[in-house]
């Protein structure tokens, strides 16, 4: 007999196949901060290893943001990658380093907050994310 909880079972089994790879940039914002949240709680129902990137000029990173992360998914019980992308800002920046991430890993979902910390208020979306959607074929999750 085929219950609603049998085919709420198959479908999660079938959704952890298609999003076992989660990346999700994190700068530290509260977009940002809400993208891993919701990343964490996939990877509760589906089983999805995390990478969590922090993308940064060389000589201005803050490596405290990662063990935050580390903090935020070790409290609701899982372990996470954590990746710190540092680049020369004369030959790279934030977006295309996370675009290079992306594009180089396979990752079948990205989770990233809508807004981090774009310095222009006018931009409904962020630059990171804006660019990644433009830039790169995975599937996105984009949180407010």
């Amino acid at each position: 007999m085929v219950t609603i909880e049998s085919k709420l079972e198959e479908r999660v089994f079938l959704m952890s196949y298609m999003f076992r790879r989660i990346l999700v940039p994190y700068d530290g914002s509260a977009n940002s901060e809400k993208g891993l949240r919701v990343a964490l709680e996939l990877s509760a129902i589906l089983g999805s290893k995390i990478t969590v990137a922090y993308a940064c000029e060389k000589g201005k990173c803050n490596g405290g943001l990662l063990e935050r992360a580390k903090e935020i998914a070790e409290a609701r019980g899982i372990r996470v990658e954590t990746k710190l992308i540092e680049f020369d800002p004369e030959e790279s920046s934030e977006s295309s380093e996370i675009v290079k991430e992306v594009n180089s890993n396979s990752y079948d979902l990205v989770v990233a907050g809508i807004r981090g910390k774009t310095e222009y208020e006018g931009l409904e979306k962020g630059s990171v994310a804006t660019t990644l959607f433009v830039n790169t074929n995975a599937s996105y999750l984009f949180v407010k």
